[in-house]
């Protein structure tokens, strides 16, 4: 993959962190004209749209939120005290609700307010995407041009409810209100009903057709001509290899901003990154894929300073259950059983990544925190065994003749493994799957796709069997869990409410097709589905542990994924130009490039300066 990475040997990481730079005091601005080169997706031909699925819009950058999110997996609602549109929040009501203000000086790069208006009709915006209802909004009103008071869906109790509305990004409701209807909020609040009135029922299905049109034909298909962002950028110009940004004289922290100009080209591929660093072109990326010699090559540029920042993230081989034989549990045990995930670990992910010990759904950090020594010690390693494999698979009617598998079915087993071009971990790492598999006598063929838009489009449809997933997206552990057991196997929230699509029917975004319920070995009846869900709310530790058991001992049984390794945040930052790169502050690093591009959030918080 290409944004995100880590490292694994300690004799390397002292060797390229040694003189690694210090925190930096915050300062004024003295403004450079010397652009800040970094890398960025782009999309090509894509709107500079936030809700559209290709659009070319930059959190951090031309999106502000009302405030960044701290990512501590420890303290998941801390914020930072200072950055994002809101200058300051209050929650009440039990946490169920959170009243805003928004920073005086927040204006827009047209030289308009940021308002109370824009925050109401960004959120309008959300539930016509549907993604309001899944951070569990009931209601938002505007108290004033600059106070704005949101509420919880009554009756829910969601822990990260008030920070999931403060790390929204805010939208300019002149660009994207035109195409709200007057009677907006009716209709959301119609599609909210969940009760049993049969007639508010059939109204609130109507309702949320009419938002899911809205969506396909109006909010998706958006394509403003300008940029207008509350951020400390704006895009000047773009084409499908390079993204300039301007600096945006009315953010409300222009100050700080020392540089005028960004220029961001478009990640392309692992290689393309790795010839940038290698001539010095970079002043900051990052990239998968790097072996040792590789790394040790490309520090040795003037002015590269390596980073490397463990992450939430990791890679996945995936699969959906709702294609035979893949809903058969032997037969992914047995595929389980095929991998030698150290030999993936180095050959694909060498630098960038750890290999993982436990295939349970988590990052291994994870599984040590949450899990006793007693529960790890449960969980299966899966250890490499042709002859396990075999077992499994004859358990269940499978037969190898003449080298080859047999299905049940008496049909040749054949594997399409998916992949994405350019992402030359993932690419190594089918590489190594292909052929583990081939050897066992499964015919398996890796397919490489062009894009990762059509990658991604296409495993969200459920028309791949076999594919590589990102997965444990924390640092929260009911992120880590309902990226998996969530929309992609059929669970949402949808006005406070569980709500569960079947992978039968099109369009719904269930394309792992998990059982409901399984029966796991000391736990009994599990369903990950609700188990996941109930770690959104408030418990207690103790409570949230007692989940986690169960999720990490069904992910494991049954593996719906298999963990391929574990990632981190790797790459350079080039001090020839530019000084000041917080890369002892992990968790600033890890939310740039994590969450927010690096440098607008960066200077936000008083690093990164031309060098004198």
């Amino acid at each position: 993959m290409k944004k995100i990475s880590a490292i694994t040997s300690a004799a390397l990481l002292t060797t390229l962190l040694a003189g690694g730079g210090a925190l930096a005091a915050a300062k004024p601005a003295a403004t450079s004209s010397t652009p800040f080169v970094t890398i960025a997706g782009i999309n090509q031909g894509g709107p500079m749209n936030m809700f559209s699925p290709q659009g070319n819009v930059y959190p951090g950058l031309d999106l502000e939120p009302l405030a960044f999110q701290n990512l501590d997996s420890s303290n998941n609602n801390a914020l930072f005290k200072t950055g994002g549109l809101a200058s300051k929040w209050q929650t009440s009501n039990g946490g169920h609700t959170v009243t805003v203000w928004l920073n005086p000086k927040a204006r827009w790069s047209n030289g308009q307010a940021v308002t109370s208006t824009d925050v109401v009709t960004t959120f309008a915006l959300l539930y016509v995407a549907g993604d309001a209802q899944g951070i569990d909004l009931g209601s938002v009103k505007a108290l004033g041009p600059r106070q704005i008071q949101f509420n919880e869906v009554a009756g829910d109790n969601l822990s990260t409810f008030w920070s999931n509305v403060l790390e929204e990004s805010i939208v300019p409701a002149s660009v994207y209100g035109v195409i709200l209807p007057k009677n907006i909020w009716t209709t959301i609040d119609q599609s909210l009903y969940t009760g049993s009135n049969a007639k508010l029922a059939a109204q609130a299905k109507s309702a949320q057709a009419a938002l899911s049109t809205l969506n396909k034909t109006k909010l998706d298909t958006l394509a403003p001509k300008t940029d207008v962002s509350a951020g400390p950028y704006y895009i000047s110009s773009m084409n499908p290899d390079e993204v300039i940004m301007t600096k945006n004289p009315y953010f409300y922290d222009a100050n700080k901003i020392s540089i005028d100009t960004l220029d961001m080209r478009s990640e392309g591929s692992n290689q393309n990154i790795f010839e940038w660093f290698r001539g010095g072109q970079l002043d900051e990326g990052t990239a998968g894929g790097m072996s040792e010699v590789l790394a040790h090559e490309l520090a040795k540029t003037p002015g590269n300073v390596f980073f490397h920042i463990p992450a939430y993230v990791t890679a996945q081989l995936a699969f959906n259950e709702k294609d035979y034989p893949y809903g058969m549990v032997q037969v992914r045990q047995a595929l389980a059983y095929l991998l030698n995930k150290h030999t993936i670990w180095q050959i694909a992910e060498p630098v960038s990544g750890t290999r993982s010990l436990w295939s349970d759904g988590m990052i291994d950090p994870q599984t040590k925190e949450y899990l006793s020594p007693a529960q790890r010690a449960a969980l299966n390693s899966y250890n490499p065994s042709t002859a396990k494999a075999a077992q499994l698979l004859e358990s269940v009617g499978f037969k190898k003749k003449g080298g080859q598998w047999y299905t049940p079915k008496g049909q040749l087993f054949s594997i399409n493994l998916m992949n994405i071009s350019g992402y030359s971990d993932w690419i190594e790492a089918g590489s190594v799957i292909e052929h583990e598999f081939n050897s066992f006598g499964i015919k398996t063929k890796e397919t490489v796709v062009a894009t990762s838009a059509e990658y991604d489009q296409n495993q969200k449809n459920g028309n791949y069997a076999v594919s590589i997933w990102i997965g444990s997206t924390g640092p929260n552990i009911y992120d880590t869990y309902s990226r998996l057991y969530g929309t992609i196997d059929g669970y949402n929230l949808n006005g406070g409410k569980l709500v569960y699509t079947p992978a039968s029917k099109k369009d719904g975004g269930n394309w792992l097709d998990f059982p409901q319920t399984l029966t796991v070995k000391g736990y009994g009846t599990v369903n990950p589905g609700k188990l996941s869900n109930e770690l959104s709310g408030n418990l207690t530790p103790t409570q949230v542990k007692s989940i986690v058991a169960k999720l990490a001992a069904v992910s494991n049984q049954d593996v719906p994924v298999i963990t391929l390794w574990n990632y981190a945040v790797a790459g350079f930052v080039n001090t020839n130009q530019f000084t000041d790169y917080p890369l002892n502050n992990q968790t600033l690093m890890i939310s740039a490039e994590g969450y927010y591009p690096a440098i607008g959030v960066w200077e936000t918080f008083g690093y990164v300066h031309p060098k004198k």
